[in-house]
């Protein structure tokens, strides 16, 4: 594995951990939601007695990780770590959740180390595939025009601000119909 050690804003239940974590040294994941961190530490027991079977999520062998994940409650804005932890840092799908970016951008530039890689994943601003119902146009019954223009604002603004970041280096913007990704590197 890389020696690198990862924080994932926004973790939720800390799936990105679990299919990535033998690629690096550490995983840190971290979200306000208290809930979704406990089903992260829970999860994460789970996952760890089907490895010591023999088999992970998927059903593939895989061998445990030499290194633990860990998960805490914590914010874009209020990122509970110390300066220049981490070399990489991932957004998936959360950017457009959050309500101060200014001051996220400020904790990425505190916690990521000299060159160190930020990436941030956005859904696509399509109607189509979300799990939340009242997203997705492919369920009619209960997809709600309001709370997808609201979504589909909030997706838009983040990709407005992003596009402007100048504190970053810009490597990549790749938009795709269903996913926008973002890839910047801190300068030295």
């Amino acid at each position: 594995p890389s020696s690198a050690k990862v924080l994932d804003i926004g973790c939720g239940d800390g799936r990105m951990a679990y299919l990535l974590y033998d690629l690096f040294e550490e995983w840190h994941g971290i979200d306000i939601s208290s809930v979704q961190i406990k089903q992260a530490r829970l999860a994460m027991r789970n996952y760890r007695e089907r490895i010591r079977k023999g088999k992970d999520i998927s059903g593939v062998s895989r061998k445990p990780p030499l290194r633990d994940i860990f998960f805490k409650e914590g914010s874009a804005e209020n990122v509970p770590h110390s300066d220049g932890k981490f070399d990489i840092i991932v957004y998936s799908a959360t950017w457009h959740f959050i309500r101060n970016p200014e001051k996220a951008v400020e904790e990425v530039l505190r916690v990521l180390r000299k060159r160190g890689l930020l990436i941030i994943i956005e859904p696509g601003q399509i109607p189509e595939g979300w799990i939340d119902p009242k997203l997705n146009i492919s369920d009619p019954e209960n997809f709600s025009k309001k709370a997808w223009e609201q979504k589909l604002q909030a997706l838009k603004n983040a990709e407005r601000f992003l596009d402007k970041i100048k504190s970053l280096k810009r490597m990549k913007k790749l938009k795709r119909k269903s996913v926008t990704l973002w890839a910047f590197i801190k300068p030295e």
